[in-house]
């Protein structure tokens, strides 16, 4: 039955996705956008000066606004990721079930 959803609400296709899906966002967002433009404002810093790479004329450079749209794509998959968890959790604390334990009986 792996994948599928039990009685309980657990499902461990769902975790799996939500955990992959937000783990490469976030691979994504590093090497494809974060990576780049932290590079970009060392070089930037190293020829004009600091106060130049935290200035308007750097992030408003095509490059720099090019990159910063890029990340609206792996920023979708962190919010379906964690969606995805929002879910898994409303289904699994909406099917809770009260534990039955018995005098003498092991509580794990």
């Amino acid at each position: 039955m792996r994948g599928l959803v039990r009685e309980d609400g657990w499902s461990d296709g769902s975790l799996k996705v939500s955990f992959w899906g937000t783990n490469i966002g976030l691979f994504i967002i590093f090497i494809g956008t974060l990576l780049p433009i932290g590079i970009l404002q060392v070089l930037d810093n190293i020829k004009y000066g600091f106060w130049h790479a935290r200035s308007d004329e750097f992030w408003f450079q095509d490059t720099i606004q090019l990159l910063g749209q890029i990340r609206a794509l792996p920023d979708l998959l962190i919010i379906l990721g964690a969606g995805r968890i929002l879910l898994f959790m409303v289904k699994a604390i909406t099917r809770l079930k009260q534990a039955e334990v018995k005098s003498g009986e092991r509580f794990d």
